[in-house]
């Protein structure tokens, strides 16, 4: 059917008055007319009249067609809008019987996405209570160590408890064991320096103690053999310089091994602030994760409120455009009706000019009206 009307043309649905052969016909006849005498431009003249007839005929031809156009069109609208309506009233109760249905879907759905949050969220804090175990080794004794390397080995990472996370889990795992180890043997072997350095301390103590009785002794030799003295004192105060050269130089090593393990433990220090710093640039990041989200679904709530806007314009400028169509309308039958306007004739030469002028000017008025309604 639509393609049967899509065959039609107007010359076949409005009686214009006027067939293609009968313009081929006029086309040749007035082709090439010029005017050289009087009887040249009324021959013109007479030409255009008969043009303008035929137009003027054609124009109310084509308006009658339309008001019997725009009648047809109305009807079909309402018969258009019975048969929406009827439409509605048999798809409605489907949708609504759908709409349980998906309202179910999402709602499992969404069940499941929360547990799933929950499980990985669990898996998580039990994988972030493993590195917990690792938290401040640097203040822990050797024998709290060792217990804690024990505890930490002793962790059974099931993977159904785990699940996806297990071979994470095992590497946290891993990353805290050898965490403590390591502190394990940087505390033993300070444990040992530690020792070591208390015995050295031991020792000069009993050697200084030696020297002062060895001093003690001397005095009381001194005071007892007082001719011997003087031959003596050289030698003794040799002795005594040497003496105390191994004193400095022991003192010195014993600085120089006290800066290295304050060094040592500076380290210790270091890498706990550094473990500190981590911590707090990760809480940093998820912080940051929030925030993002947050001006995501300020993005979403923006994206929603300009599309609503720009659903109320369109519908205001389509409520509009129906207000206008009466006015509209009347100027397009105005424009009809000063186009088809039949001026009358002329026979003085300048008069004629002047209705020629008219004439014109009536036809731009017309295009002009029409184009402002297109505008409107």
């Amino acid at each position: 059917m639509n393609e049967a009307l899509a065959k039609v043309t107007p010359m076949e649905v409005i009686d214009f008055d006027i067939t293609e052969e009968a313009l081929v016909a006029m086309e040749e006849e007035y082709k090439g007319m010029e005017i050289t005498n009087s009887k040249d431009y009324q021959a013109i003249v007479s030409a255009i009249a008969v043009t303008r007839g035929y137009r003027v005929q054609v124009k109310e031809a084509a308006k009658a067609a339309k008001v019997k156009a725009q009648a047809f069109i109305k009807d079909a609208n309402a018969e258009r809008d019975r048969l929406t309506d009827r439409l509605f009233e048999i798809e409605t109760p489907l949708k609504a019987t759908k709409k349980v249905v998906d309202d179910e879907k999402e709602a499992e759905k969404a069940e499941k996405e929360r547990l799933e949050k929950v499980r990985v969220a669990e898996i998580q804090v039990r994988i972030t209570s493993i590195n917990n175990m690792v938290t401040g080794i640097g203040s822990l004794t050797a024998e709290q160590l060792d217990k804690l390397m024990t505890d930490v080995a002793a962790l059974n990472i099931y993977e159904d408890e785990y699940q996806e996370f297990s071979d994470h889990a095992v590497q946290v795992q891993a990353d805290a064991f050898k965490a403590v180890e390591l502190a394990h043997k940087e505390r033993v072997k300070l444990d040992q320096e530690a020792a070591a350095h208390k015995t050295e301390g031991e020792r000069l103590a009993k050697e200084r103690e030696a020297q002062e009785k060895e001093a003690e002794r001397l005095e009381e030799a001194e005071i007892a053999q007082r001719e011997q003295a003087a031959k003596k004192r050289a030698r003794i105060e040799l002795e005594r310089k040497e003496q105390q050269d191994i004193l400095d130089a022991q003192r010195l090593a014993q600085e120089a091994e006290a800066k290295r393990l304050k060094d040592i433990q500076d380290k210790i220090e270091a890498d706990k602030k550094e473990e500190e710093e981590r911590k707090e640039h990760e809480k940093w990041m998820k912080k940051a994760e929030e925030r993002e989200k947050e001006l995501a679904a300020a993005a979403k709530l923006q994206t929603e409120k300009d599309a609503k806007e720009k659903v109320e314009r369109e519908k205001a400028k389509a409520e509009r455009q129906e207000a206008l169509k009466p006015d509209k309308q009347k100027l397009l039958e105005m424009a009809d009706m000063l186009e088809g306007l039949i001026l009358p004739n002329i026979k003085d030469k300048e008069a004629e000019v002047i209705r020629f002028q008219t004439r014109a000017d009536l036809d731009v008025i017309c295009e002009k009206v029409r184009r402002k309604v297109d505008t409107l």
